[in-house]
């Protein structure tokens, strides 16, 4: 970037001439180089970008012209809320492409050549947590000798479970008692053992024939994001309603706006779980734990945000994004 101060015969210039970029700024005129913009390809863009593609192709050539009508209808009659909260039209295009990216980032196919014959449905009640899922470390002088790395493996019954990676020891959450526990074998109470009554990490107190008192800390290696979904009412139908779950990326816990970028964690599909009345279904959402493609700060610092779009799998019926800031949990492992 130089600096340049113009002629008797040019009091001002600003943009493009070749290769050059003419502007101002603070200091006074300026002109850079064009550059060359490189951005890396990751698996979400090269899904984001594939799918705007190929729907956009749909839209001028596979969408018959009574199908491009009925879109273009029903962004009329159906405006959106802008950031501000206030309704403004989208055009027929834009709202097709809203309706069908989702679907077809999940199934690369397109699902609703049509616009729907309903109106849009409600957001769903979505609350959001993200909690870290690191190794665990046990130490202690103890007998028989369980200390090392713990790493997960799996669930056991509801809560994760840990194996040490030296040995065969376990940690696991016994539902009966209501305590973590560190055994010899997996689910089972016999003979050497540690219990401890809260949380898993800290300290774990000896049982039946162990000696020591067996103290567990986290390391943190990456995170987890639990989704808890409350069951809500939609009129019915949809039969097929679909729940599409994006996650943010970390930022400084000081940032008052953000806009993403928006990463697809999971689609899920709800049960119904009760028939409220006969145009009236109840349905719930599976509480889910997914993994977000960032690690969250061990001291629980930033803020990130995940949002949700609830979309009916029949009629392309869609809600608008239920954002959620979520609550971090340094501690509490699930």
């Amino acid at each position: 970037m130089a600096i340049i101060k113009a002629g008797s015969l040019v009091a001002d210039i600003r943009g493009k001439v070749g290769t050059n970029v003419f502007s101002r700024n603070q200091g006074g005129a300026i002109v850079r180089d064009v550059g060359t913009w490189v951005q890396p390809d990751n698996e979400n863009q090269v899904a984001i970008r594939a799918a705007i593609e190929a729907l956009s192709k749909a839209w001028s050539s596979t969408l018959s012209e009574a199908q491009r009508g009925t879109w273009k209808a029903y962004a009329v009659s159906n405006p959106r809320p802008n950031r501000w909260g206030t309704n403004s039209l989208v055009n027929g295009y834009s709202t097709f492409l809203r309706h069908n990216f989702h679907s077809y980032v999940d199934q690369e196919a397109l699902q609703f050549a049509s616009a729907p014959t309903s109106n849009p449905i409600h957001p769903p009640s979505v609350t959001m947590k993200v909690q870290q899922n690191g190794a665990l470390e046990v130490t202690g002088t103890l007998t028989p000798n369980v200390t090392g790395t713990y790493i997960p493996i799996g669930m056991y019954g509801v809560h994760p479970c840990w194996k040490l990676d030296s040995g065969n020891w376990w940690i696991w959450f016994n539902v009966s008692s209501g305590w973590w526990w560190i055994t010899s074998e997996l689910g089972t109470l016999t003979t050497y053992r540690w219990y401890r009554n809260g949380y898993v990490n800290g300290a774990f107190t000896a049982s039946g024939s162990s000696n020591g008192l067996a103290t567990s800390t986290w390391t943190y290696e990456s995170s987890l994001a639990r989704i808890t979904t409350p069951p809500s009412n939609y009129a019915s139908p949809p039969t097929g309603l679909t729940l599409y779950l994006y996650s943010g990326i970390p930022l400084n816990a000081g940032r008052s706006y953000y806009s993403g970028p928006w990463l697809h964690l999971e689609t899920l599909a709800p049960a119904i779980a009760a028939v409220v009345a006969t145009t009236w279904r109840c349905w719930t959402w599976p509480t889910r734990s997914v993994e977000p493609p960032w690690t969250w700060p061990a001291d629980g610092s930033g803020s990130a945000r995940f949002y949700a779009i609830a979309q009916d799998a029949i009629t392309g019926s869609i809600s608008t994004k239920h954002i959620s800031t979520p609550t971090f949990g340094s501690l509490t492992p699930w």
